[in-house]
């Protein structure tokens, strides 16, 4: 393909508008994006919110979460961004739940370490399904980094890293120069520790209103 080719080809995107425009830019199909950072500092508060913001205004979003499926601290975080009233957000522990992925436009996977998932894994995911947008969580190691090395880094269109609820774009294949860090939406600094949850107990999955759970 020569360069006058090139220039002139019709690339779809995703036309991210304000807040996440701003931050992520207007990113292709099937991008891949990973979400780092301390406990504590907006990391689920940002993935959430990111979440429901795709669900309500570009397809269907599967959120996939071991650790805080049916608990209060979700529950609590869908009625902070305001997600309480979606259909088109799915929730579930294991993504094989899920059933056919291809009805899904984006996947979020809370955490890679939860999910026992490497990058090798996420390659096949994304072989399976080229135009599937997708957004790993990953929790941090005590040096400041993130549990499953560096492959993470370079195998991710985007690298998005939450400090003291603050985004920071440390990589993003889709701008051309980098954007200035920008506050999460919602968040608030928590207390250390953990909020009280309610994992196992169905009486929790009745809080969710309609945003749909998969059992």
């Amino acid at each position: 393909m020569t360069a006058k080719e090139a220039v002139k080809l019709d690339i779809k995107k995703i036309p991210f508008g304000e807040y996440y425009g701003k931050l992520l830019g207007h990113p292709q199909p099937g991008f891949l994006m990973i979400v780092h950072g301390p406990p504590w500092n907006g990391k689920t508060f940002f993935s959430v919110g990111f979440a429901k913001y795709l669900a309500e205004n570009f397809g269907n979003v599967l959120y996939a979460t071991p650790e805080q499926y049916g608990s209060l601290a979700l529950q609590s975080l869908l009625s902070e961004v305001k997600a309480g009233e979606l259909t088109q957000m799915v929730l579930t522990k294991k993504i094989q739940d899920a059933g056919d992925l291809r009805r899904f436009d984006f996947l979020f996977i809370d955490s890679a370490t939860a999910h026992r998932l490497r990058t090798p894994d996420i390659e096949a995911l994304r072989e399976k399904h080229p135009s599937l947008c997708i957004v790993v969580i990953l929790q941090s190691t005590k040096d400041g980094g993130f549990r499953g090395g560096q492959e993470w880094a370079h195998d991710a269109d985007i690298k998005l890293r939450i400090e003291n609820c603050t985004a920071y774009v440390d990589k993003n294949r889709f701008l051309t120069q980098k954007p200035e860090p920008l506050p999460v939406p919602f968040a608030k600094l928590k207390a250390q520790g953990k909020d009280q949850e309610a994992a196992g107990d169905p009486a929790a999955l009745n809080v969710f209103k309609n945003v749909r759970l998969l059992k």
